[in-house]
């Protein structure tokens, strides 16, 4: 067992107690969805990448799953109620990339929603 891909052994290591903060919940949260999607592509035995994005002005997508040159691109954010400044950097994505059709943040919301034109908030 590894402690990345664990993230109990995280949090013990880490030393992080019982009261998280809502910064470290977004990480812990992040890295969960990040360690479900790339369990997924394998037990799947899929030939897609997981890869991340990082414009060199700064902005960053936490996600990308690369589908042999077409892209989707996928951000999660710790919250319940997520609004179109939380896909800033998505709509970046999608306007660099055409092969990006649509982009996703997952997030605590109870239903899918359109957030913006091409991109969707689901529930994880």
């Amino acid at each position: 067992m590894n402690s990345d891909s664990d993230l109990g052994v995280r949090r013990i290591s880490a030393n992080d107690g019982i009261q998280l903060s809502q910064k470290t919940m977004g990480h812990l949260f992040e890295q969960f969805v990040g360690m479900e999607l790339n369990r997924y592509l394998r037990l799947n035995q899929s030939r897609y990448k997981l890869c991340y994005w990082q414009d060199y002005a700064g902005p960053e997508v936490d996600y990308v799953i690369d589908r042999h040159g077409s892209y989707i691109p996928i951000e999660v954010k710790w919250t319940q109620n997520p609004t179109k400044s939380d896909a800033r950097h998505l709509i970046k994505f999608l306007n660099e990339y055409e092969t990006a059709e649509k982009a996703y943040i997952i997030c605590r919301v109870d239903r899918k929603r359109m957030l913006a034109d091409r991109i969707i908030a689901l529930p994880w």
